[in-house]
């Protein structure tokens, strides 16, 4: 077993730890493409947005920007997707992962259109004619996507328990290996053990990963009996690892545990509270990065939650609803950002606690 121990940290209320978090890919980003921007329209589904950015001077262009908007166009300007993706990295899951990526292309694309129904379809055709298991089997809706798990592990990969959904998106993380590991958390006078899996040799990461080009993918999500965690993704000595990963999905298996049907939202609020609670050298980065993807009309929970973060910490020290200024926030000493984060995260445990396990939601966009 391993033990995490946050040294010089405020735990203060930490029973609930911790926040969602997107692993990032070192990238040299340009002044001409403000890729920023670029990236949070794809984070919140919408690469629809993308395209005016894209719009500039071809020769202010550098090299790797005038590579990105070729790519970018390969992948999304044309009635079908042109890029390499799949071409160069076929799988055993090859014909399925098709079937996934131009569903995902197209909700991308059309960010207030459904396709849920054409996903079904094709995809209960496809195990009705590949998956010998499933014949004389009616195959219903809500048990599809039990039924696409269960066809992926039968070629040798591991995958999540159904195909579920990340935002608005169904999502597919397939991967080839993995290995458990058990960490212990002291947490106010209570030890918490969970076990952690990580995660190797991915097919797909998901919706995420396809429309950012793999820049920006999920670093891993917590059930109630575990942490999956993309190891690739993570200095596991870091506070990067120790915080943003583990506390955060720490924080949600926790919080599913005592609140198992609260909302994707507030449980992402309350892990990026818990990591701004904790968080040292990366504070700035970490507000950095939620202000720069919050989103209050985001149907997905991550930028929602960004928003909502960012606005309660704005009252609380600027009396602003949203202070969007990197350079304002930097002049708050971390201290002070923990402790007002911890102050937002026990005022949100004890209105929790309030309106009792059932409870869905707390936070709103307002």
């Amino acid at each position: 077993m391993q033990r995490v121990t946050y040294q010089n940290f405020q735990l203060g209320f930490l029973l609930l730890i911790l926040q969602g978090v997107f692993a990032q890919k070192t990238t040299d980003e340009r002044e001409t493409l403000d890729y920023g921007q670029i990236y949070s329209h794809a984070l919140d589904a919408n690469v629809k947005d993308i395209f005016p950015l894209l719009e500039v001077d071809s020769e202010q262009l550098s090299e790797e920007d005038a590579l990105f908007i070729e790519n970018f166009n390969k992948r999304f300007k044309f009635e079908e997707d042109r890029s390499e993706y799949l071409k160069n990295k076929k799988s055993r899951i090859h014909d399925l992962q098709l079937i996934v990526r131009e569903y995902w292309r197209k909700a991308l694309l059309e960010p207030k259109n459904n396709f849920d129904d054409i996903l079904a379809k094709e995809a209960t055709a496809f195990l009705e004619k590949e998956y010998a298991a499933i014949k004389n089997r009616n195959i219903h809706r809500d048990s599809l996507g039990r039924l696409v798990s269960e066809y992926i592990e039968s070629k040798g990969y591991h995958t999540t328990k159904e195909m579920g959904k990340t935002g608005r998106i169904f999502d597919l993380l397939v991967w080839e290996s993995q290995r458990d590991s058990l960490y212990s958390f002291d947490l106010k006078n209570e030890e918490i053990q969970v076990k952690v899996v990580f995660m190797n040799d991915f097919v797909t990461l998901g919706w995420e990963e396809y429309a950012t080009f793999g820049k920006r993918y999920p670093g891993g999500w917590a059930t109630n009996n575990a942490i999956y965690c993309v190891e690739e993704a993570y200095d596991l000595e870091s506070e990067k690892f120790k915080i943003s990963y583990l506390a955060h999905e720490g924080r949600h298996v926790a919080d599913k545990k005592k609140y198992p049907n609260l909302k994707g939202p507030d449980l992402e609020y309350r892990a990026k509270l818990s990591e701004l609670s904790l968080a040292q050298k990366r504070v700035y980065n970490l507000l950095e990065a939620f202000t720069a993807n919050a989103n209050k009309n985001s149907k997905n929970p991550h930028p929602l939650a960004n928003y909502c973060v960012i606005r309660d910490l704005s009252r609380l020290y600027f009396k602003l609803d949203f202070q969007k200024d990197v350079k304002s926030w930097k002049s708050v000493p971390p201290e002070k950002i923990n402790r007002m984060a911890n102050k937002l995260l026990k005022k949100n445990t004890r209105e929790l606690q309030k309106r009792g396990a059932s409870v869905e939601r707390i936070i709103r966009a307002k």
